[in-house]
């Protein structure tokens, strides 16, 4: 989907802009950089939030369809191995949702 928009001094041979270059238009320099900064802290944010959530959800697939899984943890005493496993988690804790992988 495209969108088109006719902005002040806009190059009529270039018809798509990116998101900040309407704020460019309006706002000037500052608000172009301050939009391009905010949009690449919110992609970076759902990016992340993303990875974390596809790991959570394959960690509870995995965790019920084998033994369990583990990952492991860096601490001050080094690195150790921590084990999860969905049946060891009580049918209550699941429903609070307080029993949560790793």
């Amino acid at each position: 989907l495209t969108c088109w928009i006719i902005l002040p001094n806009q190059n009529l041979h270039k018809p798509q802009i990116e998101y900040s270059e309407a704020f460019r238009s309006f706002w000037g320099r500052k608000g172009f950089i301050f939009t391009q900064i905010a949009f690449f802290c919110c992609i970076s944010c759902l990016n992340v939030v993303s990875i974390v959530d596809q790991a959570q959800a394959v960690d509870e697939i995995l965790s019920r369809l084998r033994e369990g899984v583990f990952a492991f943890e860096w601490n001050s005493g080094g690195l150790e191995v921590v084990w999860w496993a969905a049946h060891t988690c009580s049918a209550e804790k699941m429903q609070d949702g307080t029993f949560i992988p790793f």
